[in-house]
């Protein structure tokens, strides 16, 4: 049983492509909990940078940017149920399809990639899971269990291609086909 101090987290972990956010998503609506879509909150930055007229490869004015926007997770409700896993707003703007794009998805592969950036918005988003009923498709540490989700190399290499904002080279084709099936488990 929950407490109000310690709210269920259920964190899933896995290769990239396996499924996380898939069955995240599933999950969170299935038991009515919110779902932190962590990739938001960096194509909410990549965005903010963007309306700013900020060069994504400002290091220094992306980390600066981080620190004064606000970011808030919302799981949809009423007319917002229209197939977005999470309502996501850029201050008190709604942005969640808005960051969708393949553009601000190539932005935000640049500025996740930031020391900085990564520390506050993990920070952002271990805070939501303190306060929250979450799911989420990366570890909330503090202790928390997680469970690794390994689909199969066939059902990765099929999520990764089926993106259409995703850019691969040979050598990432070959990893990811020939990565091995990893037995389920859950950490204790």
């Amino acid at each position: 049983m929950q407490s109000k101090s310690h709210p269920l987290q259920i964190a899933i972990d896995g290769p990239v492509a396996a499924g996380k956010s898939t069955v995240a998503k599933k999950l969170a609506e299935k038991l009515n909990l919110t779902y932190i879509d962590t990739g938001a909150m960096y194509r909410c930055l990549a965005l903010a940078a963007k309306e700013k007229h900020l060069d994504w490869q400002d290091e220094s004015a992306i980390s600066d940017l981080v620190q004064k926007i606000t970011i808030i997770l919302k799981s949809p409700h009423g007319a917002k149920k229209d197939g977005r896993p999470v309502t996501v707003y850029l201050g008190n703007k709604d942005v969640s399809w808005k960051i969708r794009t393949t553009d601000i998805g190539e932005g935000a592969s640049i500025v996740s990639q930031y020391r900085k950036v990564r520390q506050i918005l993990v920070k952002r988003q271990q805070e939501l899971a303190h306060k929250n009923r979450v799911v989420m498709e990366k570890p909330c540490r503090h202790g928390r269990p997680r469970h690794w989700y390994p689909g199969t190399s066939e059902s990765r290499f099929k999520n990764i291609f089926g993106c259409q904002a995703f850019r691969t080279d040979q050598a990432q084709t070959s990893a990811i086909k020939d990565h091995r099936r990893t037995p389920l488990v859950s950490p204790g």
